[in-house]
């Protein structure tokens, strides 16, 4: 879970991944962006896509991208 107004830094996510890849390999991961209510839906899925196209062939296990209001 990250903030999608503060996180546009996405090294927290990269060290998430790579936790959980190195102590659960394949468990399913599940990236929810919070605070969509207080973005443009385009700048929510543009994130959205740009994680989609960073982590989607490293990281086999993501099973989902999502956005959510707070």
């Amino acid at each position: 879970v990250f903030n999608l107004l503060r996180d546009f830094d996405t090294n927290r996510i990269e060290y998430w991944l790579q936790s959980i890849a190195s102590r659960a390999g394949t468990a399913p991961v599940v990236l929810v962006g919070t605070h969509v209510d207080e973005c443009s839906k385009e700048d929510a899925q543009a994130y959205l896509d740009k994680l989609r196209a960073t982590y989607g062939s490293r990281f086999k296990n993501i099973s989902a991208y999502a956005a959510v209001s707070t």
